[in-house]
């Protein structure tokens, strides 16, 4: 060890420390291996120890260490044996300062791969290891929906809605084949890790991919559906649920991929087992990054995510074309259906929430495009109709206007 860095440590029971400084205004490349040498008073010779005898490390070739550095807040893991056997190798900055503390001993044992994330960190520190180790056994799922969003898929499956396109050299088939191997690594997950997907998944894969192709089927059809409509559809509506551009289409599918697995799970509730797989298989940022690729750029990416998730959450108060049960209920339902949905940190994002002099506002245009986003549940519902009926059509036209209307008299003011 440099002799500008001091190492001290100390264990009581389970508890141990280890506190490292560089005293020099340089970088330092060092191994915390054996103390300096102390009079052994009951030998009565002087004696060193490793950090590895001081700590009480494990040279078990399974065992790993987690500790947490309380000053970066960082968290590290290492190979039990390496540290016993050879010491800590650390890289210090000018008078920087290690304070490892809450060490715990973790065991690879096949179902968490604790040796592939020390290799993957080969030292270095992260906010969080069992997020890295969640993220690590939930990669197969995010890799499959990574497939399933994947450019030339996507434009292949773009090209459809175009006039004159040629034939496209992916089909709708393709599309079904890999939102199955999504399902298939999603149930094979729930198997090994039952939290990750947090409940039971119940598997129902042929049923829930043959709603997933008949969503997407119907998809290409929900732009013919603005001429029954007695108002035309404002521009913010035509460019998010049009199936014409990857950049329209990814969403659509990312979204139509989780209601089947949520479907997958659990039947009965699919919209809530949607929403909590979700966040659970942390499918936000995997759901992001992978619309970059289709054209969706910036904070638009994340935008469109969240979209993804308000329309699984806020399910029971989307647009619909299920007539009510009575007027009054329809009466007393729909203005909290309507703004109600903007205390969800997600929906005033994209809302636009503000506050000027003590009141909080939402911006007209993103609500609006929320609100028929909102509504794309139900346009496919119609969609796979060959011809929709004229009421269902009705009741969601007012729905939707009636969403909007709620926001104009509210004054644009957060309930």
């Amino acid at each position: 060890m440099s002799e500008d860095v001091f190492a001290y440590s100390n264990r009581r029971g389970g508890e141990r420390a280890l506190v490292v400084f560089h005293n020099k205004y340089a970088q330092a490349r060092s191994w915390v291996r054996m103390s300096c040498a102390y009079m052994d008073k009951g030998a009565g010779r002087l004696a060193q120890q490793s950090v590895g005898d001081a700590l009480g490390f494990s040279r078990d070739g399974g065992t790993f260490l987690v500790c947490r550095d309380a000053l970066s807040g960082l968290e590290y893991v290492y190979r039990s044996r390496t540290l016993a056997d050879d010491g800590l190798r650390l890289e210090l900055e000018a008078y920087s300062c290690r304070v490892l503390l809450d060490w715990r001993e973790v065991v690879d044992d096949g179902t968490r791969p604790w040796a592939v994330i020390a290799d993957q960190l080969a030292g270095r520190g992260v906010p969080s290891v069992d997020e890295a180790m969640l993220l690590l056994v939930l990669e197969p799922v995010h890799a499959a929906l990574r497939a399933l969003l994947e450019p030339q898929l996507i434009g292949s499956l773009a090209a459809r809605s175009r006039v004159a396109a040629p034939e496209p050299a992916l089909s709708l088939s393709d599309t079904g084949d890999r939102l199955r191997a999504l399902l298939v690594e999603t149930r094979e997950l729930s198997k090994r890790t039952p939290e990750a997907t947090a409940g039971e998944f119940r598997s129902d894969i042929d049923g829930a991919a043959r709603a997933f192709e008949a969503r997407l089927d119907a998809a290409f059809a929900v732009g013919a559906l603005e001429e029954p409509f007695a108002s035309p559809w404002p521009r913010a509506a035509r460019m998010l649920l049009a199936a014409d551009g990857t950049g329209t289409l990814g969403p659509i599918v990312a979204w139509a991929a989780l209601e089947a697995l949520g479907r997958a799970a659990d039947p009965a509730h699919p919209e809530e087992a949607a929403s909590r797989m979700f966040d659970s298989l942390r499918l936000r940022s995997v759901v992001a990054e992978a619309l970059g690729p289709l054209g969706v750029e910036g904070e638009d990416r994340w935008r469109a995510a969240a979209r993804v998730r308000l329309a699984f959450v806020h399910a029971p108060s989307a647009p619909t074309i299920i007539a009510p049960k009575t007027a009054t209920s329809a009466a007393t339902t729909t203005r909290p259906a309507a703004l109600d949905m903007l205390t969800d940190p997600d929906a005033a994002w994209l809302a636009g929430v503000n506050e000027y002099d003590g009141v909080r506002y939402f911006v007209k245009e993103p609500f609006e495009s929320l609100v028929w986003w909102m509504a794309l549940p139900a346009l496919l519902t119609l969609g796979a109709e060959k011809s929709a009926a004229p009421d269902a059509i009705r009741r969601l036209e007012r729905d939707i206007d009636t969403r909007l209307r709620a926001a104009d008299a509210a004054g644009y003011r957060m309930p």
